[in-house]
């Protein structure tokens, strides 16, 4: 009874799905409809023509047997030519618009997966590998296209080649019709039992393919490290093993297509066997005449091919939603509060107002001599109350504009947690962290992200220019430099004098000079193409080029974590006393994790973390003092 239960749960899941996954594909469907009826009107007429050629075999037959003239013998070829040619020109057409139309849907498709991707929360990146992201959408959203390019094509061609002639073999014989139909009606009973075992299958084989590509994925950007520890072979093993899994999923759903294809084309051929034979009877006996004998064997033969097509439209079909329904799974996941056009999904009237009266108070423009909008912000206070996520537990700070903070503690206590919170790369729970009074969850995203900036411990670059990835997309490259002006970057003007002064190309030397990072060490300088992830780069380049980055946006807060692991104490000082000298000038905000005790006295406050937990907040000096465990942590002797 439990096993029964849960079959028919299952069931019901599985129509869910179904009907999900047609109810998002319609609504794409729904967009490019006048495309998909004309191909449908293209390839109507292409299967009326058709329809109409063993009509006219029977009467070209007809005429034969019963004396016809000459001339009406060459009307009925010449009509059969010029239907053939027509219909083989609107079957082109309607495949063609049809086939295209699937091709704009895959984009569209495509859009909506990248632009709820970039809407979803980070936690759930943490746990799906990119491989299986990225198969869904390339080969998941190819499948797709094929189902609703070249499987329209298909459905709209044998649906109205069916019906046309049915129609025409029930007008030329019914008794005849109703024999040839007899076979048929199995085809329709092999697809309800078949159905299932194909959807089964096609998603099985999408799933073992997305392990394969997260798997080759994750390798190939971990290669050094194989190599290092000569894990080539128990990578290779993995691999194989994965590879047969997916041979074995593939062999699985071509026996069962096989299968199911074979018993279509058998049925289909008996069909035909059934109208010779009995149609050959009923001539003998004089019930019909030799056209309409070679009309209905010209009708059963133009009836094979669609219901061979079955089969083929059954496991695209099948495969499209299963792949629709892997989609739906992934832009359906969690999603932070992101405003659009001005409103946040399901926000409040009164989350909406103190929203904007927060960034109508700290914010407001100013245009410069050259009309370019300028903005000028106050830097707002933080407070954390009550804030327990993950390791963390009850953490209260309050933090006043422009304040100066270093955190230390040991690894795995919370550090880079408590600061990818206060960045918003994890959503923190309602009514925790607050700038200025307002939840940080009700402020526009985009205003957020112009005052809150920050470093991460594994910085990413792109595979572009050194100045594209310091830029990003906040700005555009050929509205600072040009190919023969990079040269002219100098980094070692005065760093004061850069900073204050209004001209973009020396805000961004400046920006460079602050985290010491000197673009002139490569040879096309600031134009040096970095490599995938910034391989060109080593670890301390990649952290002082992080800073930077940082930097140009002119943040009102800045978060970093760990900036400075791979840079010699010298070199980490000098960018100290620069930092805390543009903080001054910008009236900056600065909390940095830290475990290097040199500088932890040009805070104005050192936090310790140990397990989740404030073990200590004051003035360096003092809690250098009073904490034996920040005397370790730092290798420090007060």
């Amino acid at each position: 009874m439990r096993m029964a239960n849960e079959k028919i749960r299952d069931e019901k899941t599985e129509t869910t799905r179904h009907i999900a996954s047609l109810k998002y594909l319609f609504g794409f469907i729904l967009r490019y409809k006048w495309k998909y009826l004309a191909g449908f009107c293209f390839t109507i007429i292409s299967a009326s023509l058709s329809s109409i050629t063993p009509y006219l075999i029977k009467r070209g037959i007809d005429a034969l047997e019963h004396g016809g003239t000459k001339s009406f013998i060459t009307y009925i070829a010449l009509a059969v030519a010029t239907f053939g040619l027509l219909r083989s020109i609107t079957l082109f057409l309607g495949r063609n618009i049809i086939v295209g139309t699937g091709r704009l849907v895959e984009k569209e498709i495509r859009e909506d997966i990248y632009r709820n991707i970039m809407k979803t929360k980070t936690e759930f990146f943490d746990k799906e590998g990119t491989g299986k992201i990225s198969s869904r959408i390339i080969n998941d959203v190819e499948n797709i296209r094929m189902m609703l390019g070249f499987g329209g094509m298909i459905i709209s061609h044998i649906l109205f080649i069916l019906v046309f002639s049915l129609i025409a073999e029930f007008l030329i014989n019914m008794k005849l019709m109703l024999i040839a139909s007899t076979p048929l009606l199995g085809i329709i009973l092999i697809v309800v039992i078949f159905e299932k075992k194909l959807f089964e299958r096609s998603e099985r084989v999408q799933d073992t393919l997305s392990q394969i590509q997260d798997f080759t994925q994750e390798r190939l950007s971990l290669i050094k490290l194989i190599k290092n520890f000569v894990l080539e072979k128990r990578t290779e093993r993995e691999f194989v093993r994965l590879s047969k899994m997916y041979k074995k999923d593939n062999i699985s759903l071509a026996k069962t297509y096989g299968l199911f294809e074979a018993l279509i084309s058998i049925l289909s051929l008996i069909s035909l066997l059934t109208v010779v034979v009995a149609g050959s009877k009923m001539l003998i006996n004089g019930e019909i005449s030799k056209g309409v004998l070679a009309g209905f064997i010209a009708y059963q033969l133009s009836l094979i091919w669609p219901a061979m097509a079955i089969g083929y439209l059954i496991v695209i079909g099948e495969r499209g939603i299963a792949c629709t329904s892997r989609i739906i799974w992934l832009i359906n996941q969690k999603k932070e509060k992101i405003w659009n056009n001005g409103k946040k999904q399901n926000d409040t009237d009164k989350d909406k107002k103190e929203e904007t009266q927060y960034i109508k108070q700290y914010i407001k423009y100013e245009y410069d001599g050259n009309g370019t909008e300028n903005e000028n912000e106050k830097t707002p206070a933080i407070k954390v109350i009550g804030l327990s996520y993950g390791i963390l537990k009850n953490i209260n700070l309050d933090i006043p504009p422009g304040t100066k903070i270093g955190i230390v503690g040991k690894t795995g206590s919370g550090k880079t947690t408590l600061l990818n919170l206060l960045m918003k790369i994890y959503e923190p729970p309602d009514n925790t962290i607050f700038l200025d009074g307002v939840d940080i969850n009700l402020i526009d995203e985009r205003f957020f992200r112009k005052i809150v900036a920050g470093t991460l411990q594994e910085n990413f670059f792109f595979s572009d220019k050194i100045i594209e990835n310091l830029l990003m997309d906040d700005f555009s490259e050929t509205r600072f430099l040009s190919d023969a002006d990079h040269s002219k970057l100098n980094i070692n003007v005065d760093f004061k004098r850069k900073i204050n002064n209004p001209n973009s190309k020396t805000l961004i030397s400046a920006m460079l000079d602050v985290a010491e990072f000197n673009p002139s060490e490569f040879p096309k300088g600031i134009y040096e193409v970095l490599g995938e992830k910034g391989t060109k780069l080593s670890g301390g380049q990649k952290e002082r080029l992080a800073l930077a980055r940082a930097l140009i946006k002119n943040p009102k807060i800045l978060i970093l974590d760990d900036p400075f692991a791979n840079v010699d104490v010298e070199t980490e000082t000098s960018i100290m006393k620069k930092l805390l000298t543009l903080a001054e000038e910008r009236k900056m905000t600065i909390i940095m994790a830290t475990q290097r005790g040199k500088i932890l006295k040009m805070f104005d406050r050192v936090i310790i973390l140990d397990g989740g937990e404030i073990k200590g907040d004051g003035k360096p000096e003092e809690m250098i003092r009073r904490s034996e465990f920040l005397r370790k942590v730092c290798d420090l002797v007060y």
